[in-house]
């Protein structure tokens, strides 16, 4: 196995892990969450090993010199606040982050109660790694963030199967970010985020319903060219549009984004 050093060239990575966070507290404000899961292979073909965060937590963790932030979104000019807890466990790097009676630190935790923040990142170098056959096996990190991440969908699904569940959780994504829209209480700055995210969703789901849809020149032809349907079939057409969740999506979105005049 080689033991290799990582130089300056590899100083600043990013790596998610999916996951809300496994607990709130109303009263303090407080969120518990993971920033790092531990034994899987990620798409760099990494895998972060149990261990690798102590010295780091050890130099620059809450008792330590206190330099780890927690970001919205791997910004610096959005500095939510800075773990009161970081700490290894069986599954990952789990942080407990107090969140600050400010703007950003208001709209992080409102973000998180209704759902939207659904991963968090770190921001890290990568300081020792061993080279394996299958995966490069990360021992140290020299971690200087983790962020809250709004929305962080992958476009590049392989299967079918797996597109239907990611289209399932685009329509879910869909309806939440409508309702906080219409009765969420969030600044005018955090309201144009949810706005964006909505028009992201709205792409991100027509691109899968592009995919997907069949040819023209393979749609079922009528028995006579140019028939026109009959009343009947037009009012069970309407009837079927109203049963198929992507198509009252698309409605609610338009409805929305008609009534708010946004984006146009």
């Amino acid at each position: 196995m080689l033991l290799k050093q990582i130089n300056m060239s590899n100083f600043y990575n990013k790596k998610a892990v999916s996951g809300t966070p496994v607990d709130m507290a109303d009263d303090s404000k407080t969120v518990t969450v993971y920033y790092s899961a531990f034994g899987n292979v990620d798409s760099d073909g990494d895998i972060i090993v149990p261990g690798a965060f102590s010295k780091s937590i050890k130099e620059n963790g809450p008792n330590a010199k206190n330099r780890i932030w927690h970001l919205f979104n791997h910004s610096t000019d959005k500095p939510v606040s800075k773990p009161k807890e970081l700490t290894e466990d069986a599954f990952g790097l789990k942080a407990v982050v107090k969140m600050p009676n400010t703007t950003l630190g208001r709209d992080t935790y409102e973000l998180y109660k209704d759902g939207h923040i659904t991963e968090h990142s770190i921001g890290f170098q990568t300081v020792k790694s061993l080279a394996k056959s299958a995966y490069n096996e990360i021992t140290e990190i020299k971690l200087f963030e983790g962020s809250s991440v709004l929305w962080g969908a992958n476009s590049n699904t392989p299967t079918v199967m797996v597109k239907s569940e990611i289209k399932s959780t685009v329509i879910d994504e869909i309806a939440k970010t409508i309702k906080s829209l219409r009765n969420g209480f969030y600044t005018d700055e955090t309201f144009g985020l949810l706005e964006l995210k909505l028009k992201q969703l709205q792409q991100y789901l027509t691109e899968m319903e592009d995919e997907t849809s069949v040819p023209s020149e393979q749609q079922p032809l009528t028995d006579f060219p140019g028939e026109l349907q009959t009343p009947e079939e037009d009012a069970q057409e309407a009837l079927d549009e109203e049963e198929n969740p992507t198509i009252s999506v698309e409605i609610e979105i338009n409805k929305y984004l008609q009534s708010f005049k946004i984006f146009n």
